[in-house]
């Protein structure tokens, strides 16, 4: 077996650890200092295409795949953890769960934006009961014409208060021995959800609240599950390919 890179892997690993060097390297102090990662920053990462490296190009992305998304992971890792998480969580597990899993209907209203980070991805799954047994959680989503109607909790929201698109994981369909949970995808929640940030000793300038929202009228739509699988089946791989990409991080910082 080759372990050796791809030319175009090669040269997209040194484009990315010139774009942190000279980009992100100096604003470390800063950001470490103010506890944000600058707007100004994230918008230079959108334009230079961080935010859409896996994804194919039909839907604005590089086309670089899984390896081209690991050595992106790892040339941040190198630099700065708290940019490193913003832009992971966008694409791991927030922009991830749609270009899995979407419809194509879906994939045309957002990938485009989110690929070229005019819009930040978040992903809703742990609670204060449920987290990596993500069979546990109780938020449940009950549909109501075109919207859902959010009932529950949820922590731990990497990117959640930047956040333009948040799919959120919730029991769909109660009445099965299972729970069916799916994720479901609000489009600007309207801001009646209970918001608190949270102190962490780690990745501290990235945001990652409390949500709490009793009864929230969300404007968003069904994520289809592919091939017919449970949700919860495609919940499990979207989370798998995110921790893949954020071990590639710790492998940068070492």
């Amino acid at each position: 077996m080759d372990f050796d890179l791809k030319p175009e892997h090669r040269a997209l690993r040194r484009f990315l650890r010139e774009f942190m060097q000279e980009e992100v390297k100096p604003l470390v102090k800063q950001i470490d200092r103010t506890s944000l990662v600058p707007d100004e920053l994230l918008k230079k990462a959108g334009a230079a295409g961080l935010f859409g490296i896996p994804f194919s190009q039909k839907y604005g992305g590089m086309g670089a795949g899984e390896m081209g998304y690991c050595i992106l992971m790892e040339e941040m890792g190198r630099v700065d953890a708290s940019t490193t998480a913003i832009i992971g969580a966008h694409t791991g597990i927030g922009v991830m769960t749609i270009y899995l899993d979407g419809t194509e209907e879906l994939k045309q209203r957002y990938l485009p934006d989110l690929c070229s980070g005019k819009k930040i991805a978040a992903f809703a799954l742990t609670e204060p009961n449920a987290g990596s047994d993500a069979a546990s959680i109780r938020m449940k989503a009950t549909r109501e014409g075109d919207s859902y109607m959010l009932d529950g909790e949820k922590m731990w929201i990497t990117n959640g208060p930047i956040a333009d698109v948040l799919s959120v994981l919730a029991i769909t369909d109660p009445s099965l021995a299972h729970a069916e949970a799916r994720p479901v995808l609000p489009w600007r929640p309207k801001p009646r959800a209970i918001v608190r940030a949270s102190a962490k000793k780690r990745w501290a300038c990235t945001a990652a609240p409390r949500r709490r929202s009793s009864s929230i009228m969300c404007a968003c739509r069904r994520k289809m599950s592919s091939q017919g699988r449970p949700g919860l089946c495609d919940d499990d791989e979207d989370a798998g390919r995110g921790r893949v990409s954020l071990g590639r991080g710790d492998v940068g910082r070492r």
